[in-house]
């Protein structure tokens, strides 16, 4: 089983526990995604990880990194 498969299956028995980080509604699980009543939507990624964050993170990879090391592979 994929680790997207089974985060969703753990998001399916502990769906109650989540709240919507921005509105604190409760969420309903839709496919691989968690979306409040007010469509606040935060998605599984393929590793079977949750981000709740409402912004982008900096990082220090910059596009020319990642296409160096695209090239690299």
């Amino acid at each position: 089983m994929k680790k997207i498969e089974q985060a969703q299956q753990f998001l399916q028995k502990n769906e109650s526990l989540f709240r919507c980080p921005i509105c604190y509604h409760s969420f309903y699980l839709n496919s691989y995604s968690l979306i409040c009543k007010n469509n606040h939507q935060f998605d599984l990624s393929k590793k079977g990880t949750l981000y709740f964050l409402n912004h982008q993170v900096k990082t220090e990879y910059s596009k020319k990194n990642v296409n160096s090391k695209r090239k690299f592979d």
